[in-house]
């Protein structure tokens, strides 16, 4: 019979809530780069549009999956469809994007590019944890979380999905 694991006692930072129990988030990912005003604002902004292209493929997946109910498909299908502020955060990172490449040094800039992939390898190491595959009580959490990865992105679990320069232009459904 599975029973979900115990968590490390008390609840702090970088902690979410799963199955009655709290867990602590994947390290890395979340130390800032750089220091100036607009390579804050980049990553701010960065880190939304990041979130939002997540949700919006996993809306967008979820829409035309026959095995959920429809109302749940309806549901994934209109937050797909009402993606607008998505385009505008794309629109957004290109400008704070091309402002910032006029002043900053190419180290910055490669401090940034390195950041960027770090934490695109930390949200989809939050998303794909083999903690979560266990608490639910799924066999082998491991291999799971290698096959999804695999079958999703068609890279192993240590190849994060590479970061791309801001567009200013996205397709949208």
């Amino acid at each position: 019979m599975c029973r979900p694991s115990r968590s490390s006692p008390g609840a702090g930072r970088n902690r979410w809530r799963y199955g009655k129990k709290i867990d602590k988030q994947p390290a890395g990912g979340a130390e800032v780069a750089g220091s100036s005003a607009k390579v804050q604002s980049l990553l701010v902004f960065t880190r939304i549009l990041i979130f939002e292209e997540l949700v919006d493929h996993f809306n967008s997946l979820m829409a035309e999956d026959e095995r959920l109910h429809e109302t749940i498909r309806g549901i994934n299908r209109i937050h797909h469809q009402d993606e607008i502020a998505g385009i505008a955060f794309g629109e957004l990172v290109g400008l704070l994007h091309q402002d910032l490449k006029e002043t900053a040094t190419e180290q910055e800039l490669d401090e940034i590019s390195a950041y960027l992939r770090r934490y695109l390898k930390h949200s989809f190491d939050s998303l794909y944890h083999p903690q979560v595959y266990r608490d639910a009580c799924l066999e082998n959490p491991h291999e799971l979380r290698r096959s999804l990865m695999e079958s999703r992105f068609g890279a192993r679990p240590s190849s994060a999905p590479s970061a791309r320069p801001p567009s200013t232009s996205r397709r949208r459904d």
